[in-house]
């Protein structure tokens, strides 16, 4: 294997300790918080968001893409992606409180 793919799985596997779903406590007001945290704390956050919106939706699509079912079918799995984690973000639990975006000044 290639040291890069090395270093993915090694990520990937030093993520499975802090992994939601394997936590029973973790809650959907939780989930709101952290997603608000990191993608409106500060102005890196939302251009992060900006970049993952923009790899959710992809390029235009072409003819010959419209005519692919398994390419379309890929397409959707992306969008679905990034129109989760707005969702994740939006929907405000109602015993959460939202302390303003706008920076204080």
């Amino acid at each position: 294997m290639n040291k890069r793919l090395n270093d993915l799985q090694a990520f990937y596997e030093s993520l499975r300790p802090v992994r939601a779903t394997q936590s029973g406590s973790y809650t959907f007001d939780d989930r709101f918080r952290d997603f608000r945290a990191v993608f409106f704390g500060d102005d890196r956050g939302r251009r992060v968001l900006a970049q993952i919106i923009d790899l959710c939706e992809g390029l235009p699509i072409t003819l010959k893409q419209m005519e692919s079912h398994p390419y379309l079918a890929s397409r959707a799995g992306q969008r679905e992606i990034g129109m989760r984690i707005v969702q994740f973000m939006g929907a405000v639990p109602s015993e959460v409180e939202i302390q303003s975006e706008e920076p204080d000044g």
